[in-house]
């Protein structure tokens, strides 16, 4: 406490007074030992302040991350939370990012791909399960799951260029059930039918979480992008035996042309495009981003 003042000011007097001391509370301001940390998901983090004598914490979206009496961040989910810590009439905050557990080097082809795809809504990886925290790397991409990448990927239309609604998927494709009108699924594919994007199969299903292979990655890609024209020779030995005026061999060749996708240069199946090999989600988010960054070699 710093003396201030008495009241009312000292002067001589020649009886009983009373005069009234003033101080001033000073207090020392406190500190928050980070403003802004990254932090892989389902792990935790201790935030500590000095100087305070009554933090009151808190989080704006505890969804993302949670933090206790003690300054313990719980990272949860990929996204963003700010942690606020309150003193008086002090706040100090730190902005907290939150990783996918599973995608926490930056070296990795796939690492800046799937963080443009999360940035950009097309995908949120998982909430919950045995995966909960994490993007799904080296996990098959499920035909659904592609076709919710790929109607996010054009900005989630839900009519085609008449005005039209796309409809319910379940009336195209007799095995979608169990996806409502509302969900992502039915109204990925509803969207992809409409536009000539995929067909399904011939027993009359979509087979929604039945594994992609890479040549049907490319090949609603290159359906996408609106079938352009190529010209040229695959080399890869898996595809020698494509009809050259096929879909699959137009798109496999647009794919590599454009860079989206380099096959295989060593291992087991060096020399191939993989056709027949199941398309891992990093892979397809991979081959999104170089759709979305043509001719920057990205």
């Amino acid at each position: 406490y710093t003396f201030k003042a008495w009241t009312p000011e000292l002067a001589p007097v020649t009886g009983e007074a009373t005069y009234t001391a003033t101080f001033t509370e000073t207090r020392i301001p406190f500190t928050l030992s980070d403003e802004d940390i990254t932090v892989p998901a389902q792990s935790d983090y201790t935030l500590t302040v000095t100087g305070a004598e009554k933090p009151v914490w808190s989080s704006d979206n505890e969804a993302v991350a949670t933090v206790d009496e003690n300054g313990v961040v719980h990272a949860l989910l990929y996204g963003t939370a700010i942690i606020s810590v309150t003193d008086g009439e002090t706040t100090l905050k730190c902005t907290v990012h939150v990783l996918f557990s599973d995608v926490t080097d930056s070296s990795k082809y796939y690492f800046k791909p799937i963080y443009w795809a999360a940035e950009n809504g097309i995908t949120v990886g998982y909430s919950s399960g045995k995966y909960i925290g994490m993007f799904g790397v080296d996990q098959n991409c499920e035909r659904r799951q592609l076709m919710i990448f790929l109607w996010r990927f054009a900005g989630c239309p839900t009519k085609d260029k008449s005005g039209n609604a796309y409809g319910d998927a379940r009336e195209m494709f007799n095995d979608l059930s169990g996806y409502s009108l509302t969900s992502a699924t039915n109204q990925a594919i509803a969207w992809a039918y409409k536009e000539g994007i995929t067909k399904g199969y011939t027993d009359g299903g979509f087979h929604p979480t039945a594994p992609i292979v890479r040549k049907d990655v490319v090949i609603l890609l290159y359906r996408l992008m609106g079938k352009p024209a190529v010209t040229g020779t695959l080399n890869f030995s898996d595809c020698k035996d494509l009809n050259p005026n096929s879909d699959t061999y137009k798109a496999i060749l647009w794919a590599y042309q454009n860079g989206i996708t380099k096959g295989y240069s060593s291992g087991q199946y060096a020399g191939q495009f993989g056709s027949a090999l199941n398309c891992q989600r990093q892979d397809v988010v991979t081959f999104l981003y170089r759709t979305n960054n043509l001719g920057e070699g990205a």
